[in-house]
């Protein structure tokens, strides 16, 4: 699917468009054209049944109902406006010749539930569906760009007669309306790495241009902001500091309790998120790590949200949601009742926030030693190097469902990376299976589909994780029931004494993991498929990783879930996955070398090697990039303004002329470190003059016309009187004797 602007949102002429009605006068309403074009789509075994899917579609899945592509629309639009009329104009429609029988989506069910046989279902339908060529999803704001959120249906199935048929072009018109409301959005900051998120995220970048440039910079910035229980902020000092000087960023560590005396929200979480906003707004933060632990029953030392999610008849009332603390705009509970992140809880009664304005992780830690654990794993991640090896851990889901299939699925959106598989369905996984790969050190990414729960997790339970003996810490992604329940909830709804296994792999040793990706509360998964809602999220987080080139797990995890918004609807598994997919981990790390692998190391973006090389991995990933234009010295006194070129640092030679005429010529002596005059440029007979930059000859002292007298009035040529006018006498009278005579 390609997407390209009509004139009417592209560059300077958009923004004339946009603003030229109101210059004039006039009544015509402002308005954005975006042009789609999509490829034929590709036809998909799922089974007996069909999918039709395309480049950056999703796929539609809506129980009883063909599961076709649907593509997220999302478009910028200017500042303090919304949109008041949508529409999309279809080019010609081509239909597909082959018959095609369309695969009905079914209930998603969570993933320790084995299902009975898949039941196809009956498609009660008459003409074509979904009949319609988009729906509106929301209004949502990233970093402060209010964007609108469209899903595109360019693929149609005929009930009728059994075909699929494709529109190559869809057009999407906007007319626009002012609107003073507020909607609860954060400051557009316009910082750089906003614009390039922005402009990498929505279908009409151009239109940024419309929005204020940036034109005070705060009076503090911090990239990344650690949030700890007083108790852990001395644990947290020192990973400060590592964290700013490996990677040339600013961070600042904020007590919890400072938070609570200065905030009055409506709960302790509610201060934190208020503090987080104010952060946002006033120190540009990015990224931030949570440290403290949530447990209900035992000390809590940091709190988590709970939110209210249903998928058919299954609820949750107090589902850990990490979103809550990144999703920034507008509140989570507008009602006011119990619940908190409900479809109606948003600004003015819509959804709340779907899209993350900060990358939010968390260290589920109850002591020092804990957070010990976990940071230092994270640092001997990122200087331990980075093998590019992943491993697929793959179990049996119930008799029509293997994990090892999801897991291919979810591999053929990854290229550059080998793996290993440890497959139920080969006869491969075990519990000492899963141990002995870890343990080899030869894998940087754990990756699993199966069975868990807050006890138990790949074959593995809380004292197999302990005897992990890896020096080289994974990142461990599960898409496995309540691993992550960091509340330490069961699906019983009981709470137990003992933590989670996801944070077990992080806090619990010195080995394992130094990042865990997880659910508080179930994965999801469609029986006989790879269609499942948490493969999707695996998938879009893989994607983010290698197809986005996100190398940072927060990064990579929020992006996965920006790009599925548009399938979150009022209840569902795509509504409870998004919320309960959590980071246990700093937010920051790379998961595999997001700058230059050398030599077995993995060097940050920006990283110099010496003055003339420097890690660029947009020329090389893997070797040292010429920094040229650098500054640098060259070490030689005879050279200036040095600077690196091809490798080499060189200047352009000293200019060691003084400007003065009589001290001759002037060059400069590399081994006297100093510029050194040839002297006198007169000869012997000569004298300098500075004022005419000559040689003037030498024995001419006084004003008159004689050749070589001493005085100074008289016109004869040797004599040693001062006043007559003989030429050969001493005395003062007017003789003329000469040469003896009178």
């Amino acid at each position: 699917m390609k997407r390209h602007c009509l004139i009417a949102a592209c560059g300077l002429i958009a923004a004339l468009l946009i603003v030229a009605p109101l210059a004039l006068g006039t009544s015509e309403p402002e308005t954005i054209e975006v042009s789609y074009s999509f490829d034929e789509p590709e036809l998909m075994l799922d089974g007996p049944y069909g999918v039709p899917t395309m480049p950056g579609a999703l796929i539609m899945q809506r129980v009883g109902q063909p599961m076709l592509p649907m593509v997220p629309a999302r478009i910028l639009l200017p500042e303090g406006s919304v949109p008041t009329k949508i529409e999309v104009i279809a080019g010609p429609a081509v239909t597909l010749p082959q018959p095609f029988q369309p695969r009905l989506a079914t209930e998603q069910l969570p993933t320790n539930v084995a299902a009975a046989a898949p039941q196809q279902g009956t498609f009660l339908w008459s003409g074509e569906f979904p009949g319609k060529l988009y729906e509106q999803h929301s209004i949502q704001h990233l970093r402060g760009a209010r964007i609108l959120l469209l899903n595109l249906f360019p693929v149609q199935y005929d009930a009728d007669s059994g075909l699929l048929l494709y529109y190559p072009q869809l057009d999407v018109r906007v007319e626009l309306a002012d609107q003073d409301a507020d909607l609860g959005q954060r400051n557009f900051r316009g910082k750089q790495s906003d614009l390039e998120l922005i402009s990498g995220f929505v279908d009409n970048p151009e239109l940024l241009q419309s929005y204020p440039e940036r034109i005070d910079e705060p009076a503090a910035t911090y990239d990344y902001l650690i949030i700890a229980n007083s108790s852990l902020v001395s644990s947290v000092a020192s990973y400060k500091t590592w964290i700013e000087d490996t990677y040339g960023i600013s961070a600042y560590v904020k007590n919890l309790s400072e938070i609570y005396s200065s905030y009055s929200g409506v709960d302790n979480a509610a201060e934190i998120r208020e503090f987080i906003q104010d952060a946002y707004d006033d120190w540009d933060v990015e990224y931030v790590l949570l440290v403290g632990d949530t447990d209900p029953n035992g000390t809590q030392l940091l709190p988590h949200r709970g939110v209210k999610v249903n998928v058919s008849s299954t609820y949750e009332y107090d589902m850990p949601c990490d979103l809550y603390f990144a999703a920034l705009d507008g509140p989570w509970n507008n009602d006011g009742d119990s619940y908190w992140g409900e479809s109606n809880d948003g600004a003015g009664g819509g959804d709340v926030d779907l899209y993350a304005d900060v990358y939010v992780g968390r260290i589920s830690a109850d002591s020092s030693t804990e957070v010990a654990n976990q940071l230092n794993k994270t640092i001997a991640h990122v200087h331990s190097g980075y093998t590019k090896k992943a491993l697929l851990v793959g179990e049996q889901l119930d008799s029509y469902t293997y994990g090892g299939d999801n897991k291919d699925h979810v591999w053929g959106y990854v290229s550059g990376l080998t793996s290993s598989t440890l497959y139920e369905r080969d006869g491969t996984f075990s519990a000492s299976a899963v141990s002995d790969a870890i343990n080899s050190n030869n894998y940087d990414f754990v990756n699993h589909l199966g069975h868990a729960n807050p006890s138990y997790v790949m074959g593995l339970d809380s004292d197999d994780i302990v005897a992990l003996s890896n020096t080289d810490p994974v990142l461990a992604y599960s898409q496995g029931c309540y691993s992550a329940s960091f509340d330490n909830r069961w699906s019983s709804g009981s709470y137990g004494s003992a933590d989670s296994v996801g944070e077990y792999f992080v806090v619990k040793t010195d080995n394992g993991a130094w990042a865990y990706i997880g659910n508080s509360r179930y994965g999801w998964y469609l029986p006989g498929s790879e269609y499942g809602v948490s493969n999707i999220f695996d998938v879009q987080f893989m994607d983010a990783l290698f197809g986005e080139n996100k190398r940072q797990v927060g990064d990579a995890l929020y992006d996965s879930k920006n790009d599925l918004a548009s399938s979150v609807s009022s209840s569902g598994a795509e509504r409870w996955v998004y919320f309960d997919l959590n980071l246990l981990g700093c937010p920051y790390i790379p998961v595999m070398c997001g700058g230059c692998e050398i030599s077995g190391a993995c060097y940050p973006p920006g990283t110099t090697n010496g003055d003339c090389y420097i890690c660029d991995p947009g020329s090389s990933a893997t070797s040292w990039s010429y920094n040229n234009g650098a500054t640098c010295d060259d070490g030689e006194f005879c050279t200036v303004n040095d600077a690196c070129s091809s490798g080499a640092c060189s200047g352009s030679a000293r200019d060691c002329d003084d400007g003065e005429f009589c001290t001759g010529t002037e060059s400069c002596d590399e081994d006297a470190n100093a510029c050194v005059s040839a002297g006198d440029p007169c000869d012997e007979t000569e004298i300098c003059v500075e004022e005419s930059d000559e040689c003037s000859p030498l024995g001419d002292d006084d004003d008159d016309d004689d050749l070589d007298d001493d005085d100074d009035d008289d016109d004869d040529l040797d004599d040693d009187d001062m006043g007559d006018d003989d030429m050969g006498d001493d005395d003062d009278d007017d003789d003329t004797s000469f040469c003896g005579f009178v």
